[in-house]
């Protein structure tokens, strides 16, 4: 996933594929490692980086369903997040969105953290209610930063249109 750099309010889909049975889905998510809170719990300390702001299930594959949904844990850079079906029989089955993570990168104007559902920093990995365990496929955050001409070539391109419109009349 590329963001922008010092943007707060970056919306990242986790996707679902052949999701058969689908009832809950406990998301354990870490960028860069959870960041140096996580020593606080007694954990390795990760890198310094954009933060997990939290997340939402508006617009995801649980939109039509009846479900219940909570945070448990929420640190600049780590993120537990729990939703559950609560209509008995119910289960989501296919492809779409999971569920969608806000993250901030301000402060941030490059960089590349790894973004972990699975093995995260507390040594957790998100689960679902599925009767076969999907794979689960950790990926990275990266922010790329606007590219602007240098001011030379800015100079360049300005004469360029200059003599353009000279050229027309």
């Amino acid at each position: 996933h590329t963001l922008l750099p010092n943007q707060a309010n970056q919306l990242v889909d986790i996707t679902v594929t052949d999701a058969v049975g689908l009832k809950d889905f406990n998301l354990y998510a870490d960028l860069g490692g959870g960041g140096p809170e996580i020593a606080d719990y007694g954990y390795p300390a990760g890198i310094a980086g954009p933060t997990i702001t939290g997340a939402s299930t508006v617009g995801t594959v649980w939109a039509s369903h009846a479900y219940t949904d909570a945070q448990a844990l929420s640190l600049p850079q780590f993120l537990n997040y729990f939703v559950s079906l609560t209509t008995p029989g119910d289960s989501i089955n296919g492809d779409g969105t999971l569920i969608v993570l806000n993250v901030d990168t301000t402060g941030y104007t490059s960089g590349t953290w790894a973004l972990k559902l699975g093995n995260t920093a507390t040594g957790d990995s998100s689960d679902f209610g599925l009767i076969a365990a999907p794979t689960i496929n950790n990926g990275s955050i990266s922010i790329q930063a606007a590219t602007v001409p240098e001011p030379a070539s800015l100079g360049l391109l300005a004469l360029g249109g200059l003599a353009l419109l000279r050229r027309r009349r």
